[in-house]
């Protein structure tokens, strides 16, 4: 026998082996290449020092937070980096720290401009920097940043001791907005929302687009201002206004496609019928001899050799992987804005079109807002400001039956599965039968909801002297609601042991209109003559409001067979 070797296929292993150990040593080597930084951050007004402050290197995992007493620690490489040191209230400042430098000494100043920020507090505004209460804000600029069919889903994350969660993933479902956590058990905890000076149920159908800004009152000053209304904090959002100048037409918009990348795991038709042959063996003997019989093992598998064992290959299906797909948003924005020193006017116009991930859902909006400011003299202004708001959605109900019908196809049933021989199959009739399978039930159901509102506020100001001004706010509203909802054969159990249609189905109608009138006057004082070092102001002010509403629900049960959704 004659040994041969390839030295060229010795070669190409050999270098392959050095290159794997040099990338290995490179590796551990840059593991090690580290270094512990430390310093403390002070304010440069007192000396003080500064907790909460975030050191970090941008774009990396580099980055460390101040202690109470300001001081902090940070892992960086043994090279140069440039540190951003930031803090709500001082000037983000940029330091190089060299390979040798083991201790850092930062100073931050204070963002001067910062502090002259003008914020809405209840029936006014005031400066940062004389507002004692605990106020978070954000601007219209970081709002319209975000793609989002909900305003509120914008704010998630950037405002300290804010939550925003949404409740669930449908198209246009409800954000529950949490301030500095909840305080009730029993009652609600969503704050108040102010737009423009006019409270409204949530913000949701306002686009982020039209915002100007948004300011949030956290403590308990809030409520001297709104009373228990604002016992949960108060978010109040400034819709943006005209600008003078020559006329301006912007467009933005965005547009999202949305994929599932995993799905939650589902048992196959082996570990199905295990697991639900152990509950009926647990609930009664009657319940296990049912399923006994329907899947031909245990005490009736006569006719299968393999028992439960036959099912380990039969083929499985995921219901839920047929009940969402991909889906596709659009959202559009048209503002149109004018006017000279004294006139000035924003019309803008927004569309959003959102389909859900569950197959059929859908959310719809169209919001038109009207808005103009008039100076009459240098006195006296008027502003009114009209929103009209059309929404529409439907198909957003849960199925939870993709979870527990039955994952394997009816050809593949071995045992018994006609009700009348096996009686005790009634009792999962529902989880069993083709016709009642997940995706059948979806296409059996039907809902439209569609909303309309209509807002319109005005407000007039009035300089009487020097430091004195009166204001009067009118805001009348009015919406309008109407769903339709329909169940099916399917749905309602409307069909024989044959599988043939009873009734058609049941069929809904909820319908709802209402009105609110708000009128608020306020007179301001602030007292002249006090020097650039003190500041008061006097707030004196009154509230009218008014409301009803008129709700009427319609339902139709067991229509005939010959019915559906469209003639019901």
């Amino acid at each position: 026998m004659k040994i041969t070797s390839s030295p060229k296929l010795f070669k190409g292993r050999f270098r392959s082996v050095c290159i794997v150990f040099a990338l290995f040593l490179f590796q551990v080597g840059f593991a090690q290449d580290m270094r512990s930084v430390t310093g403390s951050v002070t304010s440069k007004d007192d000396g003080m020092p500064l907790p909460g402050v975030n050191i970090f290197v941008e774009d990396t995992n580099y980055a460390a937070v101040t202690d109470f007493d300001g001081n902090f620690t940070i892992e960086l490489p043994a090279s140069t980096m440039m540190l951003t040191v930031s803090s709500v209230g001082f000037i983000t400042k940029s330091i190089e720290v060299s390979p040798t430098q083991q201790n850092l000494s930062i100073i931050l100043e204070t963002d001067v401009a910062a502090l002259e920020e003008v914020v809405v507090i209840g029936y006014g505004t005031s400066s940062r920097r004389n507002v004692t209460g605990a106020i978070a804000s954000i601007s219209g600029e970081e709002v319209a940043k975000v793609p989002v069919a909900d305003a509120t889903q914008a704010l998630q994350g950037k405002l300290a001791g804010v939550n925003i969660s949404t409740q669930d993933g449908r198209p246009g479902a409800d954000v529950r907005v949490r301030v500095r956590g909840g305080g009730s058990i029993s009652q609600s905890n969503q704050p108040l929302f102010i737009v423009d000076g006019f409270p409204v149920s949530s913000i949701s159908n306002i686009p982020g687009n039209q915002i100007k800004s948004i300011d949030v009152l956290k403590d308990a000053s809030s409520t001297a201002i709104y009373g228990s209304r604002g016992a949960n904090g108060v978010i109040i959002v400034t819709t943006k206004s005209g600008s003078a100048g020559k006329t301006r037409i912007t467009y933005d918009g965005f547009a999202q496609y949305s994929y599932i990348p995993e799905y939650i795991p589902v048992m196959n038709g082996y570990d199905y019928i295990a697991y639900n042959w152990a509950y009926a063996d647990a609930i009664g003997d009657q319940y296990a001899d049912a399923w006994e019989q329907l899947w031909a093992i245990g005490r009736y598998q006569e006719g299968n050799p393999e028992g439960i064992d036959y099912y380990r290959n039969v083929d499985s299906k995921d219901f839920t992987k047929e009940l969402f797909n991909s889906a596709y948003t659009h959202n559009h924005n048209l503002n149109i804005s004018s006017g000279t020193e004294k006139t000035k006017y924003l019309l803008a116009l927004n569309h959003i079109d959102q389909d859900g991930n569950k197959t059929r859902s859908f959310y719809k909006r169209s919001n038109v807002q009207f808005k103009l400011d008039q100076e009459i003299s240098s006195r006296l202004d008027f502003t009114i400001n009209t929103r009209f708001v059309d929404v529409r959605e439907g198909n957003n109900q849960g199925n939870s039956n993709a979870y527990w019908f039955r994952p394997i196809a009816s050809d593949d049933i071995l045992g018994e599965s006609d009700v009348t021989v096996n009686t005790q199959l009634g009792d999962y009739n529902q989880v069993l039968q083709d016709f009642y399978n997940p995706v059948a039930l979806l296409n059996d159901t039907d809902s439209d909801q569609r909303s309309r509102s209509l807002v319109a506020n005005t407000a007039i100001n009035w300089e009487i002297i020097d430091g004195l001004t009166a204001k009067t706010n009118f805001s009348i509203s009015a919406n309008w609601s109407r769903a339709k909802y329909w169940e099916g054969a399917i749905v309602n159990n409307y069909l024989d042991n044959a599988g043939n249609v009873t009734y058609s189905g049941d069929a809904r109608i909820r319908a709802a209109e209402g009105w609110n009138l708000r009128w608020i006057n306020t007179l301001n004082y602030e007292v002249q003559g006090l020097g650039e070092d003190h500041e008061l102001s006097v707030l004196a002010g009154m509230e009218i409001s008014d409301s009803g509403s008129e709700f009427t629900d319609i339902r139709g049960n067991e229509f005939p067979a010959s019915y559906d959704a469209t003639r019901a």
